[in-house]
Order: structure tokens, then C-alpha cells, then sequence
């Protein structure tokens, strides 16, 4: 069994628009955090919002949840938050 020090996934917390990493990777995960969250977040290939668009999440959730992607990206991984969010994402 691996230890935690061996899991490759970087994380980073959430509350604004956001250039988590530039280049190639992964999207693993994106969670959210806060309860009663209305609004958009929108997943971006790229170096900002005028990349490729991964994932639109449109939501009323009344409890924290995770949605899992595993999806690759080539230009960069960048997060566009519109509304109150409280996100943990991680990626490589």
C-alpha cells in the first residue's frame, strides 16, 4: 500500500477565478466545499477563460459533494468561479 506522501495529486482551495497550473496534467477532482452554493464554475484547457472548455458545473447544492473528471489538459488548468464558491481541486 502506498503511503500519502506517494499520491500524485497536487490541491489547491478555491474562491476566485484561478490559473491552477500551466502546461500538461490531469484534472482529478473538484470539490465542493461550502453548503448552499448557487452560481457556475467553468473548467478551462487553457491559460485562462478563452481556453478550452472542460466542464461548466451549474448548481444548487445543499450539501458539500466531488465530482471526479480524470481528465487531461494541454494548454494549463484554469477555474472560472461565478457566484460564492468554496472549491478544493486536485490535479496534476
Amino acid at each position: 500500500m502506498s503511503s500519502v506522501i506517494d499520491i500524485p495529486w497536487a490541491w489547491r482551495h478555491l474562491i476566485k477565478d484561478t490559473l491552477c497550473r500551466p502546461g500538461q496534467g490531469a484534472l482529478h477532482t473538484i470539490v465542493l466545499n461550502q453548503l448552499d452554493t448557487k452560481g457556475a464554475v467553468e473548467v478551462f484547457d487553457g491559460l485562462d477563460a478563452t481556453g478550452l472548455m472542460i466542464a461548466t458545473i451549474w448548481t444548487d447544492f445543499d450539501q458539500p459533494a466531488c465530482l471526479m473528471f480524470d481528465s487531461k489538459y494541454k494548454t494549463g488548468l484554469f477555474i472560472a468561479i461565478a457566484g460564492d464558491w468554496d472549491l478544493t481541486v486536485t490535479y496534476i
